[in-house]
């Protein structure tokens, strides 16, 4: 029975990206021993690419944090106090209009929030850049409009990426 290491070996490829080598333990009967198993190619982003995608992701978790922040000082916590006179519907109304686009504004921040961390925690683990569904490289082009990106364009998310 053959077993991956949790030791992973890594090497750069040939395009500068980098592949990783698992050692696999063999138990055939004779003696046990360390083989090579399968390599797998993780990315093919530069290390400079990665650490701009890095710094990139980290500037929009800020951004989302800073514009949660905002928006929630500026949301009355109920109906009661967003109008000084109760009589002026329309004024209400507008109000609680307004108090429902900044929550919903912090949902799609969270949201965001939510996916950047994934896409640092790949980053961390050597698999960012890579589809999470046919395993290929993501396209610079296509992280650098969604830097968050988990799938090729057109493949089936495994979660929306957007």
């Amino acid at each position: 029975m053959e077993e991956a290491d949790s030791r992973p070996r890594e090497r750069a490829d040939a395009a500068g990206g980098l592949a990783r080598t698992w050692l696999v333990a063999s138990s055939r009967a004779g003696g046990a021993g360390w083989t090579v198993g399968r390599t797998l190619v993780l990315t093919m982003l530069t290390a400079e690419q990665l650490e701009h995608f890095r710094a990139r992701l980290l500037r929009d978790r800020a951004a989302a944090e800073e514009r949660i922040g905002e928006r929630s000082a500026l949301i009355p916590e109920t109906a009661r106090e967003l109008a000084d006179d109760p009589a002026d519907l329309g004024d209400q109304a507008a109000l609680v209009e307004e108090r429902g686009d900044a929550i919903r504004g912090n949902e799609d921040d969270r949201d965001l929030i939510e996916r950047v961390e994934h896409a640092l925690a790949r980053l961390h683990e050597g698999s960012y850049g890579v589809s999470e569904v046919s395993g290929r490289p993501i396209p610079v082009e296509r992280l650098e409009a969604i830097p968050w990106a988990t799938t090729l364009a057109g493949e089936g998310p495994l979660d929306d990426d957007a």
